[in-house]
C-alpha cells in the first residue's frame, strides 16, 4: 500500500494460470476464480477444484488444498466441480474463505494446511445449490458473508445467506 500512496506502482504484469504443471490435470471451469490477497501485490489464489497461491504474481503455483468439491478426488480434467468464489480476510491473512460450484463452503484459518468444510452450517439452504460469491467480512475476522444461486434447479431467486458464516 505504500508504493501506492506515494504514486509508484510496481510494473504491471498480464497474469493469466497457465496450465502449468503444478496445475494442468486438476478440473478448471472457462471462468477461472482468481483472488489476490490485499496486503502484498505478489500473492494470487485461483480455484480449480483445489485451491492454489502463487506468491510471484502468478510465475509459479502451490496446492494448498486437497479437492474441495464433490467431484472425483485427485486430479481432473472434468469442467464442473471447482470452486466459484475465493475470499481471504482482510484483517488476518490466512484465513480464507472458499465456496464451489456444487455447493461447498470451506474455511481455513491456516493458510490452507487444514481445512474445515461448512456445507453443513447453512440451515435452511438447500444443498442443491451453486455458490456465487464468499465474501470476508470487513469487521469481523473468521466471518464471511455469502451468496448462491439455484438456478440448474429452475429457482431463479438469488439467495443471500443473512448470518454470518462463523468457523
Amino acid at each position: 500500500m505504500k508504493a501506492l500512496v506515494k504514486g509508484k506502482l510496481p510494473p504491471s504484469k498480464a497474469v493469466q494460470p497457465r496450465r502449468s504443471p503444478a496445475i494442468r490435470n486438476f478440473a478448471s471451469t472457462g471462468t477461472r476464480r482468481c483472488c489476490c490477497r490485499r496486503t502484498t501485490q505478489k500473492t494470487l489464489f485461483y480455484g480449480g477444484n483445489h485451491l492454489f497461491r502463487s506468491e510471484n504474481r502468478g510465475d509459479t503455483w502451490k496446492a494448498l488444498s486437497v479437492d474441495l468439491t464433490h467431484g472425483p478426488p485427485g486430479p481432473s480434467k472434468s469442467t464442473g466441480h471447482t470452486l466459484t468464489s475465493i475470499s481471504e480476510s482482510p484483517l488476518k491473512p490466512g484465513v480464507i474463505y472458499v465456496g464451489s460450484d456444487d455447493g461447498r463452503v470451506h474455511v481455513t484459518k491456516d493458510g490452507g494446511k487444514n481445512w474445515t468444510d461448512l456445507s453443513s452450517n447453512l440451515p435452511g439452504v438447500p444443498k442443491e445449490r451453486w455458490i456465487s460469491r464468499v465474501e470476508c467480512s470487513a469487521h469481523a475476522a473468521g466471518t464471511a458473508y455469502l451468496a448462491l444461486n439455484r438456478y440448474r434447479n429452475n429457482d431463479r431467486n438469488p439467495t443471500l445467506f443473512g448470518r454470518p458464516i462463523t468457523a
